[in-house]
């Protein structure tokens, strides 16, 4: 059922009902019975046509407007059914930045390291694609990064690099398959930076709001002493520096550290009509702001599962809790504004992950830098597939918001969720997730 209004024409009605045997008598007996039970409706009957006749008769030629068509409807009848609530709902996924970069607070894009790095095959303007990851950043032999990081080399001597640890864990890496590591030759200082998503659309920070970050790190090569690193908020990637914090890592096992950031300047933002990947086109907003650690002592430092996220503002942005009370990862501001004040009864999370094989419900449990990454479609282009790195490596899909998340928000905000799992996941799975959500606690071994 719809109406259109072609080009300025008079718009027209159509209702239709489809018999997959062509019967065109029992189509006219339907469509008689259609406007019996629905009352008063008024509409001019026309031959009843052949599903291909109707695809080259749809719409009305240019040179012979179709008539004028009234439709009324008597809202007074008695009702033949009613809607339930649950027809009105919405969807998010992992596409297009809903997620990560969207509904979750985490502010830095590529937290661990896992996308490959700079390669000319992989993030350049090829095949009509916007180039992916942080600009003209190349592999030499004393930087490979990992793509959303760019390096901070201004001031390191000969000898400094930045490397890219690749083979999983716990050897190379906390989380993930990679790690950076950081090499100081000597006096200056040898830094990565980070400019949100994609490493181009920067980092939207406001003065005086603390913003809580947090990172793994371990002390390498043969010095013993520790390690000090500078963690700081910048405007630009390499300017005026707004907020920092010094840190220093002296055990060579990964150890977390935290930090509190609080900006003395404001980051601006404006539109930009730089292509963007995922359909963004013009209107998407850039931003200046930048987060980088730097290495400022002599010595070798790993890098692993990197957050930021703004500090819990009750006056300003109150967060989401679970039933709990404890505080959920996502910006509340952005929840409330998509699905909440009644915009949505329904909300379901999925859609196309669920043909990825790492989109399982156990790997959604548990603490947040615990979780591993795993390959989904975001990024999947036919250039990734370089060196050591199969085709999907680059659609590196984060797990900082998960079904459960994605349950908790809903509940917070009065609209019943819909969760879809993973095709590939076992009766034996499903059986274990009814036991993990209304099971005996004291008997879970999951």
């Amino acid at each position: 059922m719809w109406v259109c209004d072609c080009a300025g024409r008079a718009p027209y009605f159509k209702l239709g009902v489809y018999d997959p045997s062509g019967n065109t008598a029992a189509l006219k007996v339907q469509w008689r019975n259609f406007q019996s039970a629905f009352g008063a409706v008024s509409v001019a009957e026309k031959p009843f046509k052949t599903d291909d006749e109707n695809d080259d008769a749809a719409s009305p030629p240019h040179s012979s407007p179709a008539p004028p068509i009234s439709v009324s409807i008597d809202t007074a009848a008695t009702p033949l059914a009613t809607l339930s609530a649950m027809m009105v709902g919405t969807g998010a996924e992992f596409l297009n930045h809903e997620i990560v970069g969207g509904l979750s607070s985490q502010l830095l894009f590529g937290e661990s390291f896992e996308e490959p790095p700079h390669n000319t095959s992989l993030y350049n303007e090829s095949r009509g694609h916007p180039q992916l990851g942080c600009p003209n950043v190349a592999p030499t032999s004393t930087v490979n990064l990992s793509a959303m990081w760019a390096p901070l080399l201004a001031t390191a001597p000969a000898g400094s690099s930045i490397a890219l640890l690749h083979g999983g864990r716990p050897e190379a890496a906390f989380n993930g398959a990679q790690a950076q590591r950081l090499t100081l030759s000597g006096a200056g200082a040898v830094g990565i930076v980070n400019s949100g998503l994609n490493c181009k659309l920067g980092l939207w920070f406001n003065t005086q709001q603390p913003y809580d970050a947090a990172v793994y790190l371990r002390r390498a090569g043969t010095s013993s002493a520790a390690a000090p690193l500078d963690v700081r908020l910048r405007l630009h990637v390499g300017g005026t520096v707004t907020a920092e914090q010094s840190v220093s890592v002296a055990s060579t096992e990964w150890e977390r550290v935290n930090v509190t950031l609080t900006p003395n300047s404001s980051s601006t933002c404006g539109a930009t009509a730089e292509p963007y990947p995922g359909a963004m086109g013009p209107n998407a907003v850039r931003c200046d702001g930048a987060f980088s650690l730097s290495l400022v002592s002599a010595g070798t430092l790993d890098v692993d599962m990197v957050t930021m996220r703004a500090a819990p503002n009750s006056t300003a942005d109150p967060p989401l809790r679970d039933v709990r009370g404890a505080i959920l990862p996502v910006r509340a501001s952005v929840a409330h504004q998509a699905w909440g004040h009644g915009a949505a009864t329904a909300l379901r999370f999925g859609g196309s992950m669920v043909s990825r094989h790492g989109y399982r419900w156990k790997d959604f449990i548990g603490q947040y830098e615990h979780r591993q990454p795993f390959v989904g479609d975001w990024y999947s282009l036919p250039e990734c597939s370089t060196g050591e790195y199969h085709r999907n490596e680059c659609a590196i899909q984060s797990r900082g918001v998960g079904m459960f998340e994605f349950v908790d928000v809903a509940e917070a905000l009065g609209v019943t969720p819909v969760v879809t799992f993973c095709l590939n996941e076992t009766a034996e799975d499903m059986a274990d997730l009814v036991e993990f959500i209304a099971g005996d606690a004291g008997r879970c071994t999951l």
